[in-house]
């Protein structure tokens, strides 16, 4: 009783910024991530609906060399993208984007907090000529990590100045 009110309430205040922070944390966590998985499906729609569409026509033309060409030039263009293949009847072309040349900033304790790995998918559809023609697609973490880690990385030297003015 013979402290002041300050020292009083200073564990309580301290204890109510931990948990704001952690709450803010952890709902701007789960948004950025919920981001960057939109963000990553719509990447597959447009492999399904646009170059699907296009490797089908070439390929049903017999144009294997085309077929390369839209392949690399899609895993080139596309950061997330690890590998596509297309198979069609018997013959396969695949490609492949290039392994990144560092590091990636992103600390290991958030990667396990996202929860973010490799995603793959497949279409199937029937060509023209009646063979079985399909495009498989691995878009890789390593990117969709970093635009999420972007975000948060950047509050958090903005979370600890006012925690520090606060206290």
């Amino acid at each position: 009783l013979t402290r002041g009110t300050y020292p009083r309430l200073y564990l309580p205040i301290i204890a109510i910024i931990l948990v704001v922070s952690v709450v803010r944390y952890d709902l701007l966590i789960k948004a950025e991530v919920k981001e960057v998985q939109l963000q990553r499906q719509d990447k597959l729609q447009h492999m399904q609906h646009y170059v699907v569409p296009q490797l089908l026509a070439q390929s049903s033309a017999g144009n294997t060399a085309l077929v390369k060409s839209l392949l690399d030039a899609e895993a080139r263009l596309n950061p997330d993208i690890l590998s596509l293949r297309w198979q069609h009847g018997t013959a396969a072309l695949s490609a492949t984007s290039l392994p990144p040349g560092q590091v990636s900033p992103v600390p290991a304790w958030f990667q396990r907090l996202t929860g973010l790995g490799p995603l793959d998918a497949a279409w199937p559809v029937v060509a023209t000529d009646g063979q079985p023609a399909t495009l498989t697609v691995r878009l890789g973490a390593d990117h969709a990590q970093e635009r999420g880690w972007n975000t948060v990385g950047s509050q958090l030297p903005i979370s600890a100045l006012n925690i520090f003015t606060i206290l």
